[in-house]
């Protein structure tokens, strides 16, 4: 045991920082898990909730899947909790309906409790014979498939400024400068450093 100030202050001043990646990762998933633990606590009312999932590239280009659950509370309560989001290395719908299940298994949902499931209505999701709807309620008969509402406000919303002309070509535009800059790794950097040179966020 150490007792003379000057070890003890070399020792304080080597351990106890914890900014190394490890330390960090490492809480991270304590906090993560902990509140996982926390959410699903919250729904042992009824046990029953329904599924929500999208995917979606992050800013490195990787393919997440993001899975949300929706559930009542003893008081009656509706909650929307995220449980996480996962890397996608494929995205068809096998892949990803046995993704789904991991994930439920994973945080001791009982899958047979699913009662509803929302997607967009990409094939891969919604298809009637083989999307991932169909392979959940292939295996959970009852967990009834919903159209995600916020993606048919927005398929409403395209539909609507089709036929106004300004907004159709300035959304072109932004889309054609979009496709342009992220398209080419070389247009990419120089768009960021670009960004970087004049400060801007």
């Amino acid at each position: 045991m150490f007792t003379d100030p000057e070890t003890m202050t070399k020792l304080s001043a080597r351990y106890g920082h914890y900014t190394s990646p490890d330390y960090q990762n490492d809480l991270i998933k304590t906090i993560a898990s902990s509140t996982r633990k926390n959410i699903i606590k919250k729904m042992a009312f009824t046990g029953a909730y329904s599924i929500l999932f999208d995917e979606t590239k992050n800013a490195s280009k990787k393919e997440q899947l993001s899975f949300i659950i929706r559930f009542v509370d003893g008081n009656l309560n509706i909650h929307e909790k995220a449980i996480g989001c996962y890397h996608m290395k494929k995205c068809d719908a096998y892949t990803l309906s046995q993704e789904i299940l991991n994930i439920a298994a994973n945080n001791k949902l009982d899958i047979q409790k699913c009662v509803a499931q929302c997607y967009d209505g990409a094939s891969v999701m919604s298809g009637l014979f083989s999307g991932v709807q169909k392979r959940i309620l292939d295996i959970v008969p009852h967990a009834i498939y919903i159209h995600c509402h916020a993606h048919r406000l927005n398929l409403c919303l395209v539909h609507t400024i089709q036929n106004n002309n300004i907004v159709v070509d300035f959304f072109d535009t932004v889309q054609s400068l979009y496709k342009y800059l992220m398209n080419g790794h070389t247009r990419y950097e120089l768009f960021m450093k670009i960004q970087r040179d004049k400060k801007l966020k």
